[in-house]
């Protein structure tokens, strides 16, 4: 059953304040408008999670040689950390990893282990994702990270 519908307001009607034609919350709103702007009003800003990570080349990205420092299990743990933010949209960020698609995702997610799914094209698209975002952001480098490349050294 459709929602019903509000009906437009009467021509020269008065509200119970006595302004024609006026609202509480129009007021309300434009007031909110005059005083804050739109980050501290709860009006989000347009996604930009991608802007600058096409500008990033890891070293054998293209080549292949490129490795990776991450098992699955740390993979899977920041997919599931960015599914989980707000306004995040799966096809939008699949699309950013290229050679993924919905399911290599789904059985990438489903799989148990640190080597479980190394094989799967999401683990190797999504660590390239992940590393990309961590030298744009310029965050360091992980505990965990800094002793595997360290132990994988020749």
């Amino acid at each position: 059953m459709p929602k019903k519908r509000k009906s437009d307001p009467i021509d020269g009607a008065v509200e119970p304040n006595g302004d024609p034609g006026s609202s509480k919350r129009a007021r309300h709103d434009t007031d909110l408008d005059a005083t804050m702007d739109a980050s501290s009003a709860g009006v989000a800003a347009p996604i930009t999670a991608y802007d600058g990570l096409r500008d990033i080349i890891l070293e054998g990205e293209h080549d292949g040689t490129l490795r990776v420092y991450d098992d699955c299990d740390d993979v899977r743990r920041k997919i599931r950390l960015l599914c989980a933010t707000p306004r995040f949209e799966r096809d939008a960020w699949l699309n950013e990893l290229n050679d993924v698609d919905d399911d290599d995702l789904k059985a990438f997610m489903e799989a148990k282990g640190p080597q479980v799914g190394a094989d799967n094209p999401t683990y190797r698209s999504a660590y390239v994702y992940f590393e990309k975002v961590r030298i744009r952001d310029n965050r360091p480098k992980t505990k965990k990270r800094m002793e595997a490349e360290t132990n994988s050294t020749v």
